[in-house]
């Protein structure tokens, strides 16, 4: 599969546009409406969703247009404005975002003890909540709940290392293993152990 920072910087435009909306909203999977310029469907807006649709567009931006990049950087000092006027609500829905995925990540690394083979099928999709709990825990700092969860999740991946195979960058597509260096990102270089 092959990357296009273009259609990153349209779902980060239209994540940003909605921003606000979604801050007044009481979900924290919001569902955007319309559909992309390139036809696509939008994803819905979360606070790790948009922090990760942000690092792409950022890291990619070479391959984006001059026209594109000075979209890049407004639509970045937008984000800036809208954090900065409802920090409360912005981080409320980080913590509550932030749970939901540890959530879903120790469900998926407790069934994955159990059954590694049926994990490893499932791995390139389910790995998705790891690679979000490291946006929103570096975006939420060092507060009490959030080094709690931080603590949380540091024992999750220590049950997970324990069926984890080393290998090389599995993640889908793969031009995105030059932002997702080893180390800290180790979860994205192999897979569960599926031939016990």
């Amino acid at each position: 599969m092959s990357y296009n920072p273009e259609k990153d910087l349209q779902i980060y435009a239209a994540m940003v546009d909605h921003f606000e909306d979604f801050l007044h909203s009481d979900t924290v999977y919001y569902q955007m409406n319309g559909l992309g310029a390139m036809g696509f469907t939008f994803p819905k807006l979360t606070i790790a969703g948009l922090l990760f649709a942000k690092a792409k567009c950022e890291f990619f931006k070479d391959q984006l247009s001059a026209g594109q990049r000075s979209e890049l950087e407004s639509y970045t000092a937008k984000l800036d404005r809208i954090r900065n006027e409802w920090t409360v609500a912005t981080e409320n829905k980080a913590l509550k975002e932030t749970k939901a995925r540890l959530r879903s990540w120790k469900w998926y690394v407790d069934e994955s003890v159990y059954d590694p083979k049926k994990a490893d099928r499932h791995y390139t999709t389910e790995v998705n909540a790891r690679v979000y709990l490291h946006y929103l825990l570096g975006m939420l700092g060092d507060s009490n709940e959030a080094l709690d969860m931080a603590r949380q999740l540091k024992l999750t991946d220590d049950a997970f290392r324990a069926i984890f195979k080393p290998d090389t960058f599995t993640w889908s597509p793969a031009a995105l293993e030059p932002m997702y260096p080893k180390n800290p990102h180790w979860y994205l270089y192999g897979r569960p152990i599926s031939n016990y």
